[in-house]
């Protein structure tokens, strides 16, 4: 923040205000956390029709929204009937609920539990996946960003795109 001002902010873009100009930055999918003791465990692509049944374990409503939407969203497209089998404020609570298999998880594609070569969580892809998170820089509308901030975009953009996102 410049003479208390916000410059710019990078977040999951948020459609539902006029108030920031939004430039998206990279996308992220989404993976299915399961334990290796999962029924879900043996397959390399889980479909919507898997998923029906399922005790579902998610971050927590409040604290993660967007995620909470693109989530509900993906199983009402599908019509997945999913039980919520906990909430959840962090990715180490919820690494340890699935790795004690009490339901699995859709997780960001760029979580360390994907990245993790610790196997006691496994991941597998969603097909078809659910839409993907658009990481975003976003800048007051009403102001023109001064030179450096655009500039600072466009090298996260660059970035973005190097590292294969």
């Amino acid at each position: 923040m410049l003479a208390g001002k916000l410059d710019l902010m990078v977040t999951v873009s948020c459609a539902t205000t006029d108030a920031f100009r939004w430039a998206a930055l990279k996308e992220c999918g989404w993976r299915l956390a399961v334990s290796p003791l999962h029924r879900l465990a043996a397959m390399e692509t889980i479909t919507p029709a898997d998923l029906n049944g399922e005790r579902l374990l998610l971050y927590d409503r409040e604290q993660y929204p967007d995620y909470w939407d693109h989530v509900t969203a993906y199983f009402k497209e599908y019509e997945i009937q999913a039980k919520i089998a906990g909430e959840f404020d962090g990715v180490s609570s919820l690494a340890a609920a699935v790795e004690a298999n009490l339901g699995c998880a859709i997780i960001a594609e760029t979580s360390r539990l994907v990245r993790d070569d610790d196997k006691r969580v496994l991941t597998r892809t969603i097909h078809p996946p659910p839409a993907p998170i658009v990481i975003s820089a976003g800048v007051l509308a009403r102001d023109t960003p001064p030179p450096h901030v655009l500039a600072f975009i466009e090298e996260m953009k660059l970035q973005g795109k190097l590292a294969g996102h």
